[in-house]
């Protein structure tokens, strides 16, 4: 029996059970029906006794790894020292300007707002040794602050202030891990044992800081003692080099490359590196019910496609436990997948990746390390 079973079992187990089990065991010459003194002697235990039971099925289903959630999968996951990841803050760089248009020093702590009904807040936590740019932190932990770029005003009183222009978000936050890929993490964490600077210890380290979402490691990629790390931001995207620094500074700093100053034994040198982008175009027939039109699908098509290649690149660390190595594949079938679940279509055929009737796979090497992007989608119907 399963723990989903045996919680169902307990969820079953309410008034009307309690009530009636009790009722049985009733004299029958007594009266019982509703409203009874017996009936009504009885009701409130079996309120309670159904209350207790279905305290008892979330006990069950919280008492295992599988079924648990909440506060009560991370108890799980703290027995295997692990924590759920935590929502992260954006970085972005600005360039900031006085009245006159030349560039500004601000002072580190100043705050900034997006433009917006509901602005996003920003702290200034970085001046850059080009005049005029700075690094700026969200306040707010979490995706929201991935996603503007523009204007900022100033909630801070900043002498002489002109303008200040976000440039670009060089290290974009994630969202608090959720249950199921707590649960996911917690399942498969015990597959390999990370020890002593084998492959599962750099990933295991790499993936836990809190700005990197996947990670290859190729181990004496480049002869004995070399480590090579390819490594993607929280949004599954390329890295920004500020975020290959941070990385490679914490496993083994550039100033001291192989002494064992970071993580990395001694020994190791370690290679951090972007993924190599691959766009790739994909191409569509479909067909629509009567009342639909391609154009009324269009974007939900495109939206579709986007979503399965977005797919990919979160499973593109995944190891292949036998081979120890990395497969990234695009598949023509799953496109037809995800475009069948899409209101108004009947039919999805003719799927091509670059004018080709195949599917993709990917070079996932020491040398080279694909990463796919969606390019251009044609559809015809």
């Amino acid at each position: 029996m399963t723990p989903k079973e045996l919680a169902n079992k307990f969820q079953a187990m309410d008034f009307d059970y309690f009530i009636n089990a009790a009722l049985d065991r009733v004299p029958s010459n007594l009266d019982t029906r509703e409203g009874s003194v017996i009936y009504d002697a009885i009701a409130p235990a079996a309120y309670v006794m159904a209350e207790m039971s279905l305290n008892v099925a979330d006990t069950v289903l919280n008492t295992f790894t599988q079924t648990a959630s909440g506060e009560y999968l991370d108890y799980r996951a703290e027995e295997r020292g692990l924590t759920r990841e935590q929502a992260t803050l954006t970085r972005l760089t600005a360039t900031l300007t006085d009245e006159n248009g030349q560039p500004l020093v601000a002072n580190i702590g100043d705050r900034f707002a997006s433009i917006g009904v509901e602005p996003n807040y920003y702290q200034l936590t970085k001046l850059s040794n080009i005049s005029g740019q700075a690094t700026l932190t969200a306040e707010t932990a979490g995706e929201i602050g991935n996603s503007y770029i523009g204007q900022l005003l100033p909630i801070s009183a900043i002498a002489g202030f002109g303008n200040a222009i976000v440039n670009e978000v060089i290290i974009p936050a994630r969202n608090a891990e959720t249950d199921d890929e707590l649960r996911e993490r917690l399942l498969t964490s015990n597959e390999v044992i990370a020890f002593g600077g084998n492959v599962t210890d750099y990933i295991k380290f790499i993936i836990d800081m809190e700005d990197v979402a996947a990670v290859q490691v190729y181990p004496t990629w480049n002869g004995g003692g070399t480590v090579k790390a390819v490594i993607l931001n929280n949004q599954y995207l390329a890295p920004s080099q500020a975020l290959i620094d941070q990385v490679k500074n914490a496993i083994d700093p550039s100033n001291s490359s192989g002494n064992g100053y970071g993580i990395a034994p001694v020994g190791h040198t370690v290679t951090v590196a972007a993924p190599i982008l691959r766009t790739i175009n994909v191409g569509v027939m479909i067909s629509t019910t009567s009342t639909v039109t391609v154009e009324d699908v269009r974007q939900k098509v495109e939206q579709a496609i986007a979503e399965y290649v977005n797919s990919v690149r979160e499973k593109w660390g995944n190891v292949n436990a036998n081979e120890r190595t990395y497969t990234v594949i695009l598949y023509r079938s799953q496109i037809i997948i995800a475009l069948l679940k899409v209101d108004g279509l009947t039919n999805a055929t003719n799927v091509k990746f670059d004018g080709a009737d195949k599917d993709i796979t990917l070079t996932t090497t020491a040398t080279i390390e694909e990463l796919p992007m969606l390019g251009t989608v044609t559809i015809d119907g």
